[in-house]
């Protein structure tokens, strides 16, 4: 593999994990306007994030704490040792923006003293192939809707991108393939995602 042809990677969906026994974030609380983590925007800590942030394990989830932290708002939710991972691979403040919050387990007590962080994927690339991904049309806006899978145009990704998210659905974050394989190679648990052309969950 080359670091310049984006033809040469794979992509791959972050999705929710159905495992019944990690350790499930369902609620953002003290967040005004959460859904803006789903739009590729930069919140500010102290602005529209607030400094001392705290979510909780859902009681009805499993108790196994991952690096990545399940949840259900199709955010990428990490420990400190994949922040600084991620920094090193070139996901800087520029691409990621890094929202500190303290973990609680299912009895409200702390998982750990070190932040968990939301890693607030900024890059937002329209490179859905129309032709072969599965999805419907607004009836309204005429725009794409409910997107069911997901195959990109790879020529249409900034080479330097490691990962982003998709224009036409932000929500969506896409990993590219060297930085799952690291990610793999140094074990770091939790990471759940769809191939393309696979069903989202």
């Amino acid at each position: 593999m080359t670091d310049k042809a984006t033809d040469s990677f794979q992509y791959f969906v972050n999705r929710f994990s159905s495992d019944p026994r990690v350790s499930t974030v369902k609620f953002f609380n003290g967040i005004d306007y959460d859904y803006l983590l789903n739009e590729g925007q930069r919140l500010g800590i102290g602005r529209d994030y607030p400094e001392d942030a705290e979510f909780r394990v859902h009681e009805n989830s499993g108790d196994m704490i991952t690096d990545f932290v399940n949840n259900l708002q199709h955010c990428v939710l990490i420990n400190s040792k994949i922040k600084t991972f991620f920094e090193a691979e070139g996901l800087g403040d520029e691409v990621v923006e890094y929202l500190p919050f303290k973990l609680l387990n299912r009895k409200g007590n702390l998982v750990s003293d070190d932040y968990y962080y939301i890693a607030n994927v900024l890059p937002k690339i329209n490179c859905l192939d129309l032709d072969k991904s599965k999805y419907k049309i607004h009836p309204k806006k005429g725009t794409v809707w409910r997107i069911s899978e997901i195959v990109i145009v790879p020529e249409k990704v900034d080479p330097e991108l490691k990962m982003f998210r998709l224009g036409e659905d932000p929500k969506r974050i896409i990993f590219r393939s060297d930085l799952v394989d690291k990610i793999k190679a140094k074990e770091f648990t939790g990471l759940s995602l769809c191939e393309m052309g696979e069903e989202l969950p």
